[in-house]
């Protein structure tokens, strides 16, 4: 799992949110990575998943 938040950090460019849309998406991030271990591919596609439904 440190793999995926490494990769979601340089992503991101930043450990702390900095605006209400990437706090969303790290609260996403969180809440994923404690249900998938170390599928990056299923973890991305949880992501992408959980982000379209926010923006709903």
């Amino acid at each position: 799992m440190n793999r995926i938040r490494q990769y979601f950090t340089l992503l991101s460019h930043s450990t702390n949110p900095k605006n209400k849309l990437q706090e969303a998406i790290w609260d996403l991030f969180n809440e994923e990575s404690n249900k998938v271990t170390d599928d990056l591919e299923l973890f991305v596609v949880r992501m992408k998943n959980s982000v379209v439904k926010l923006c709903e």
